[in-house]
């Protein structure tokens, strides 16, 4: 196995210095791009799509009662949209009681209410995935989008959300409604105890859930002209792929327990998106999206800018990942008219993950990338992993 992870290294820095990186560049991308899917889950033999997570059931209640009532009956049960977008808000003691500890919010002072400019196109739906059913809150209104991002995601604070983001998975959100029941659940069992967090800290699928945000904006932020495409047809593109690049990372987070901001989660959700909305991999709307149209020139405010890293890649580095990106793009589309009928149908996309997280950023780079993921894809459909009830 050593060998194995040896040799994976030597041809990722061997590609990376063919493309012109220096030794200090060629450090920073290793580390940025290094693998971090965990393969473990698929040594076994699973059924896909995989089971609901125990949050489903509550959502469906969410949605019916959003459909009956209007979003803003939910904030009994989604207490951050009791505050206002704020700034230093998250810091203040009535939100953190209503946030962390699950306070009641509903008589604080300043609990005034997160405001949305359109609240009657905000939706709640369950979206089925290869990793489970996932609930979605969708909207219209972009300022409501980024509102809700802010809210869940950002505990309220203002702020910047980039024009290119019209999508998130909100993850480990801790549900109050649910964790009172499992208390009062705890307590039954265990009259004569004290109950503290910790008591449940082993059962957080108990109380937390996973959902996503998702808007009806233009994907990318890619105006329909760069597309050739009306904005009717692009908007109704949009949401189509970017409800399967969330759905890909929520299956990665899953099944392979990572979901990052980073250039090889993004491709591959990105090609999930795609061939989903239309069937087929478009390279060259993937450089588009990432800003990467006019090649080797980068258009600001391109997708790309938003996974440079913690701490950011260097200029030198970044400029190199352009690159790689580029060279992976063409990888992909050659790889999908290879296989298209395998990566077209009923289990494409479940093929499709199980085949491109195996690789690095680097990997997919390569002269040999299309014949490697071509052989992958060929072991997943022979497999004994169950691909949608059919093996």
């Amino acid at each position: 196995m050593e060998q194995v992870v040896d040799s994976r290294l030597n041809n990722r820095v061997e590609l990376l210095r063919s493309f012109g990186a220096t030794a200090g560049v060629t450090s920073e991308l290793l580390s940025y791009n290094a693998y971090s899917f965990d393969r473990t889950l698929l040594d076994e033999t699973l059924s896909f799509p995989l089971p609901d997570e125990e949050f489903v059931d509550e959502w469906q209640m969410y949605a019916r009662k959003v459909d009956a009532f209007g979003f803003e009956a939910l904030a009994d049960a989604l207490v951050q949209l009791n505050f206002p977008i704020r700034g230093g808000i998250s810091k203040t003691e009535n939100y953190i009681a209503a946030t962390r500890k699950g306070v009641g919010s509903r008589e604080m002072s300043d609990a005034t209410g997160l405001s949305l400019e359109h609240p009657e196109q905000c939706h709640i739906r369950i979206h089925p995935t290869w990793a489970g059913r996932l609930p979605v809150v969708q909207t219209a209104c972009r300022a409501d989008f980024i509102s809700l991002v802010r809210a869940f995601s950002h505990r309220n604070e203002p702020v910047d959300v980039p024009e290119s983001i019209g999508a998130c998975i909100i993850a480990g959100y801790n549900n109050w409604s649910r964790f009172h029941r499992l208390r009062e659940k705890w307590l039954l069992m265990n009259p004569d105890s004290v109950f503290s967090m910790s008591c449940v800290s082993d059962s957080k699928h108990l109380y937390q859930d996973r959902f996503m945000i998702l808007s009806e904006s233009w994907y990318s932020g890619a105006s329909p002209e760069k597309l050739q495409l009306s904005d009717a047809e692009w908007r109704r593109i949009s949401l189509a792929i970017r409800q399967e690049h969330e759905s890909a990372h929520y299956w990665t987070r899953r099944v392979l327990s990572s979901m990052r901001n980073q250039v090889i989660d993004e491709i591959i959700a990105d090609y999930c998106g795609l061939v989903s909305a239309i069937g087929h991999f478009r390279g060259d709307w993937l450089l588009t999206f990432f800003g990467l149209e006019n090649y080797p020139q980068y258009r600001e405010g391109g997708r790309l800018q938003n996974y440079r890293g913690h701490p950011p890649l260097s200029d030198a580095a970044f400029v190199l990942l352009q690159k790689l990106i580029v060279a992976s793009a063409a990888t992909l589309d050659k790889f999908h008219r290879h296989n298209a009928e395998a990566l077209s149908g009923r289990n494409g996309n479940l093929l499709a993950l199980l085949t491109l997280t195996n690789f690095t950023l680097e990997e997919l780079a390569s002269e040999s990338a299309v014949d490697q993921l071509s052989a992958e894809l060929r072991r997943h459909i022979s497999s004994s992993i169950k691909l949608n009830g059919v093996k």
